[in-house]
C-alpha cells in the first residue's frame, strides 16, 4: 500500500450515492505517518466531487487534512456551504502547498465569497481561479474584486455568479487605490470570464482596472431584459488595452439587448483607437444591417478581425441583411476565417439575379486584383421573412395576409440551391466548415441547405 501511495498524483473524493463505501480515518493516519508526515508525497490534483460538501461525513473531515503535500499544483471543491469546513482546508492549503496554481470553487447555499479570497491572497504562484455560485443571496463586493486584483500571478480569472448581487466596498480605501495608475493590480490577467445578471456584470467590470496583459473577455449576461446590458460594452473599452484580442458579449436565450447596437456604433471609434489587435469579435445585436457592418469596417477593426460572430436577439426588428448580401460583407471584411450572421433566406426572383450577376462578373474582379477571400467557417441564422400571398418576400412589417416563414416553400428547389451554391463559392471559395444548427425548423427544410453544401463540395472538387 505504501509504494502506491507515493504514487498517487490525483486523488478523488466523491459521493456515489446511496451506498457509499466507508474508510477508516486511521488508514490515512497510519499512512501519512508513515510517509513521514505527507499522505500522498507526489500528490498533484486533490478533487472533492461531494455533492453536498456541507453534508460531508463528519467522520471523514479529519482525513482531508492529511491529503495536501507541497508537490500539489490543482485544487476543485464542490457542493461547499456555510459550515466553514471548505474555507479551513483551504486554509490548511495556503499553508502547506506554496506551488498550487489552479482552484475552482463551487458555492451552494449560504456560500460566502469574501472569507476564501481573504485565504486566496496566500496563494502567490496562482495562475487560475474558477468560482461558480447558484445561490440566490450570492454577493460579490468592491472588496472582493480588490482581494482578487492582488493576486500578482493570475493569469485566468472565471467568475460565474447566475443570480447574485453586487455590494459597494464601505470604505474609501479600495476607491483610492484603484485610481492610483501605477498599482492597478490583475498584473498578469489574460483571460476574464464573468457570468452575472446584467447589473451585477455592470457593477464588477465598473470596479476592475485596466488590465495591462489581458488578452480576452468572455462576458454572459443572466437574468430578464435590461437596459443596463450595453454600458457593459462600454466599460469593457475601459478594461480593455492594445493587447486584447477576443471579445465575446452573449446573454442567456431569455435577455435582449436593447440599444447594444447604437452604444456599439458609438464605441467603433474607440475600438480602432483602444483595441488594435482584436481578432475575435462574438457579440448578440439588437439591430444588424449594411450601415452598421460598413461602420465597422471603416473604424479599422476589419484588418485585424479573423472572426466576427453577430447573435441576433429575440425580436429580429431591425435587420435587414440578405444572403444575397455576403457578398459585401466579403469585401468588408476581407480577412474574416469565421463568419456567424443573421441573414434572410431569400431566394426571390430578384435576389437570384443578384447572386447570379455576381458570379457573372468574377472575370472582372479578378481583373482589379480582387483578393480570393480566406472564410473557411460559415454559420448563418435564417431570419423570418413576411411572405405575402403574392409570393413576394419583404422583412417589412407585415400585413394582416402575410404569413412568417423562414424560407418559403415555393424558394426551396433546384435552381435556387444551384444559384446560391455556386455563389457562396465564388465569394468564399476556401468555405470548408458550415453550420446548420439553426436550421431544424420545418418551415427552413435543412435539406435544402445540405443540398447547398454537397454542390459546393462539387464545384472544390472541380477547382482542384
Amino acid at each position: 500500500m505504501d509504494s502506491y501511495v507515493q504514487r498517487i498524483r490525483h486523488f478523488i473524493v466523491w459521493d456515489n450515492g446511496d451506498d457509499p463505501v466507508e474508510i477508516s480515518p486511521h488508514i490515512y493516519m497510519y499512512l501519512y505517518e508513515l510517509r513521514h508526515f505527507r499522505l500522498f508525497p507526489a500528490l498533484r490534483e486533490l478533487t472533492i466531487l461531494h455533492r453536498d460538501f456541507v453534508d460531508y461525513p463528519s467522520n471523514d473531515v479529519p482525513s482531508l487534512w492529511l491529503t495536501p503535500s507541497p508537490s500539489l499544483s490543482e485544487v476543485s471543491i464542490l457542493g461547499i456551504g456555510a459550515d466553514g469546513v471548505a474555507e479551513t482546508l483551504i486554509e490548511k492549503i495556503s499553508r502547506s502547498s506554496p506551488d498550487v496554481r489552479q482552484i475552482s470553487l463551487k458555492g451552494e447555499l449560504g456560500f460566502e465569497l469574501g472569507p476564501f479570497l481573504g485565504i486566496m491572497v496566500q496563494f502567490s504562484n496562482l495562475r487560475k481561479l474558477k468560482i461558480s455560485s447558484c445561490c440566490d443571496d450570492a454577493i460579490i463586493s468592491a472588496h472582493d474584486i480588490d482581494s482578487l486584483s492582488r493576486l500578482k500571478k493570475l493569469q485566468d480569472l472565471q467568475l460565474y455568479f447566475e443570480k447574485a448581487q453586487f455590494k459597494s466596498s464601505s470604505g474609501s480605501n479600495y476607491h483610492k487605490r484603484i485610481s492610483i495608475e501605477e498599482d492597478t493590480g490583475f498584473d498578469s490577467l489574460e483571460n476574464l470570464r464573468l457570468t452575472a445578471p446584467s447589473r451585477t456584470a455592470l457593477q464588477v467590470l465598473e470596479h476592475i482596472p485596466a488590465a495591462k496583459s489581458i488578452t480576452k473577455v468572455t462576458i454572459r449576461l443572466q437574468g430578464a431584459k435590461n437596459h443596463a446590458v450595453p454600458y457593459v460594452l462600454q466599460n469593457i473599452l475601459r478594461l480593455g488595452s492594445n493587447t486584447l484580442r477576443e471579445l465575446q458579449i452573449t446573454t442567456c436565450h431569455k435577455i435582449d439587448c436593447p440599444g447594444m447596437s447604437d452604444m456599439f456604433y458609438q464605441c467603433l471609434e474607440d475600438f480602432s483607437l483602444r483595441l488594435p489587435r482584436l481578432e475575435v469579435l462574438d457579440i448578440k445585436l439588437d439591430r444588424v444591417d449594411e450601415e452598421l457592418l460598413t461602420a465597422l469596417a471603416k473604424s479599422g477593426l476589419s484588418r485585424a478581425l479573423t472572426t466576427l460572430h453577430l447573435t441576433p436577439d429575440s425580436s429580429r426588428e431591425c435587420y435587414n441583411l440578405r444572403a444575397s448580401e455576403l457578398g459585401i460583407i466579403a469585401e468588408l471584411f476581407p480577412n474574416l476565417r469565421s463568419l456567424e450572421i443573421p441573414l434572410f433566406m431569400d431566394m426571390s426572383k430578384y435576389c437570384l439575379e443578384e447572386m447570379q450577376n455576381f458570379v457573372q462578373s468574377a472575370g472582372a474582379r479578378k481583373a482589379r486584383n480582387w483578393k480570393v477571400h480566406p472564410l473557411r467557417h460559415l454559420a448563418i441564422s435564417p431570419l423570418q421573412l413576411q411572405f405575402s400571398a403574392t409570393g413576394d418576400t419583404e422583412n417589412t412589417a407585415a400585413r394582416t395576409r402575410d404569413r412568417l416563414v423562414m424560407m418559403p416553400a415555393v424558394q426551396r428547389n433546384v435552381e435556387s440551391a444551384y444559384v446560391y451554391a455556386r455563389y457562396l463559392h465564388q465569394v468564399f471559395p476556401y468555405l470548408r466548415h458550415t453550420d446548420l444548427r439553426d436550421w431544424g425548423h420545418k418551415e427552413v427544410n435543412h435539406h435544402w441547405m445540405e443540398d447547398v453544401f454537397s454542390l459546393i463540395a462539387r464545384f472544390v472538387k472541380e477547382d482542384e
